[in-house]
């Protein structure tokens, strides 16, 4: 079983259980399930294909855990990565693993994206840039929004490239570890 239809799962049978606390608030699994179906959708619409990279650079929290659990329901593969101004892992993944599209927090955007971090990169959706400033990324709120929650449809099985994490280069370069 693939980890979105394993979410999937657990949404339909937990419901409304909680299955993150953040500090102010509670968020189901059902919940990150729908957000999940809605990044998907919104990826999908976006030009990325099964396959394709999809950074992930988010502050831990419900938005990260739906955009990762969104990205692989795409059959996309999700590249998480520290966000912040000062991610030093950031430029060499990204140009390393040539992803399709990015999901980034606005701190992020407004350090990485003047240095020409994201050319090349077809969406780059910033989440928490509800004014648009940062043209021409995409505030991903308001995309989001606009997604449909029916599922995509992507086959794939439980063998296939889920995501790609970057080691902390403690010995070297930092190096894409592949996972199914």
């Amino acid at each position: 079983m693939r980890l979105p239809d394993l979410l999937a799962a657990s949404a339909t049978a937990a419901g409304p259980a909680p299955l993150l606390i953040e500090r102010d608030q509670a968020v189901s699994y059902a919940a990150v399930d729908r957000s999940a179906t809605r990044c998907a959708w919104l990826l999908r619409r976006s030009g990325v294909l099964p396959g394709d990279r999809v950074v992930v650079a988010l502050e831990n929290g419900a938005v990260m855990v739906s955009a990762y659990f969104g990205v692989m329901r795409a059959g996309a593969v999700a590249v998480p990565l520290p966000p912040g101004p000062r991610s030093d892992r950031l430029p060499a993944a990204v140009a390393d693993c040539r992803p399709a599209a990015a999901i980034v927090d606005e701190p992020t955007a407004r350090a990485m994206g003047p240095r020409g971090v994201f050319d090349g990169v077809r969406a780059v959706f910033v989440v928490g840039n509800a004014d648009s400033s940062l043209a021409p990324f995409l505030d991903f709120d308001t995309a989001l929004a606009a997604s449909d929650e029916a599922l995509p449809a992507v086959d794939g099985s439980d063998s296939d490239l889920a995501a790609i994490v970057y080691t902390s280069g403690s010995t070297g370069e930092p190096r894409g570890v592949m996972l199914s």
